[in-house]
Order: C-alpha cells, then structure tokens, then sequence
C-alpha cells in the first residue's frame, strides 16, 4: 500500500504512511480499530509500505497520510480483500521403519473454500521441500480434517525432510516442516533347510533387517525364531539374488509382546 504526495504546501513533510482499519472505512490516526503504518521516510513523491499480519479473507479500507508542521493530512479511502487461504498442521512423522514412514496432517480451515488437494511433499537434499520444487509430491484426497498415508520406497538409514500442503481456489498453503530419518538396513545370514525351523540365536537388530537366508530352501510353511522366541510363521516366497535364497523384507521391533518381525 502506499501513496504520492504531489504537493507539501510549501512546509516539509515530517511523516508519511497508511492508515487502515476492518470496521472505519474513513480511517483516522488515533481512531478506535484504526492501525497507522509509519512508511518511515519524509518529503514529497511517491511511497509505499508492506502490511503484515492481516486477517484472512478480510475487507480492509486504507487511507494514505502525510504530515508536516500545519497538520495531518489524508487522501481517498481505498479498500481490498485479502486472500482466504486454508490451513494445515503437520504432524510428527510415526512408524518409521527402513523403507517406509507414516505421515499426517491436519487441514484446520479451509478458509470458506473447497480444499481440492492435499497431502505431502517429501525430499531426501531439500529441507524445505515444495511442490515448485524438485520434492516428491504425495496427494492424499481432498477437503477439511485430519488425514495420514505410509510414504513407502525409501532409502534405508536416509534423512528425509517433509511437509504437508493443502490447495483451494486461492492457492496453496504449506505446514510446518518437519524430518525423520529411516532405520538402518543391517544383513543377517543363517543357513537353513526350510524343513526345519530357522533360528538366529543373536546378532538380530532391533532397529530392522533384511533377513537373507543362504542355501536352497523349500517353499513352504516356516518358522523363525530369534532367541528362542518365534517371530514369523507363515508362508514365504523367495527369490534369487547373487545365488542367495531371500526371504521377504522382514522389519525387527520390540513391543508389549516381545520381539516381533513384520513384512511391511
């Protein structure tokens, strides 16, 4: 906002700057809800000055002033509408496991408008990350509310930095940025006929693994045990990789239970 001051009758301009308010649509320094906003320099011409810390959404009516030793004087009221932009809270990301994170957010007001979009952005190098940027857009549904996804194909032991973003008709709104780091992918071999049950008796990570299982096994019903305490029965499915027999991503975790293997 600003003004020019094409004439200072004469005597210098001391003070020059904007007077706005929600409600007064003649504003006036000293005025009830009337906010002056000092430009900060003197004399004659043309000035502006930056406004932060508007409403959303709200009519405002400014006026521009200047002073100098006869009085304050004002020019026209002129009024704007500033923008209605929604709002979205980014959560802690939770269940961080090697190759995958659960990420939340919450669209707290959709500033009177149909939130179109939302979701995530995420990136492993750019600590503020953005759709105009080169981050990884990740959209989860539309409209007001709470709303989570697992993020999944993620680099092992890697710092990723992310954020949630909401888009209505007006735009788009970031949240607060927020990083986590993958757990570590740590090898664990046991040779093994899958006629039998497998056992690691120690050496498992409790942070997460990749269980490899070297020899030929059979394609059926196991078990596995890490001390003595299973954690996996079920069907698995193998496959060959540098002439080792893998079984499926098996994540390690402590809970109430005990130690306890899981495939996500």
């Amino acid at each position: 906002m600003g003004g020019n001051i094409t004439d200072d009758g004469g005597v210098a301009v001391t003070e020059r700057g904007v007077v706005y308010s929600l409600t007064d649509n003649t504003p006036v320094i000293g005025e009830t809800d009337v906010t002056k906003a000092n430009q900060g320099t003197t004399g004659a011409g043309s000035f502006s000055a930056t406004i932060n810390g508007l409403s959303r959404g709200a009519t405002y009516y400014v006026r521009a002033y200047a002073t100098n030793s006869a009085g304050t004087v004002y020019g026209s009221t002129e009024s704007f509408t500033t923008k209605n932009y929604p709002v979205v809270v980014t959560s802690v990301a939770a269940s961080v496991k090697i190759h995958s994170v659960v990420l939340g957010g919450d669209v707290t007001n959709d500033g009177g408008l149909t939130v179109t979009d939302r979701g995530f952005v995420f990136s492993s190098t750019d600590g503020t990350p953005t759709i105009e940027e080169d981050a990884t857009k990740y959209a989860v549904g539309e409209g007001s509310g709470s709303f989570s996804s697992t993020i999944s194909g993620l680099i092992a032991g890697t710092t990723y930095y992310f954020n949630t973003y909401v888009i209505n008709s007006e735009g788009i709104v970031y949240g607060t940025p927020g990083s986590t780091t993958t757990a570590s992918s740590s090898t664990f071999t046991g040779t093994a006929d899958w006629n039998s049950d497998v056992n690691w008796s120690s050496g498992v990570p409790l942070t997460g693994g990749t269980a490899v299982i070297q020899g030929n096994p059979t394609i059926r019903d196991a078990k596995i045990t890490v001390d003595k305490l299973k954690i996996y029965s079920g069907s698995v499915s193998l496959s060959v990789v540098n002439q080792l027999k893998i079984v499926h991503e098996l994540y390690v975790d402590k809970n109430s239970s005990g130690i306890v293997i899981t495939g996500n």
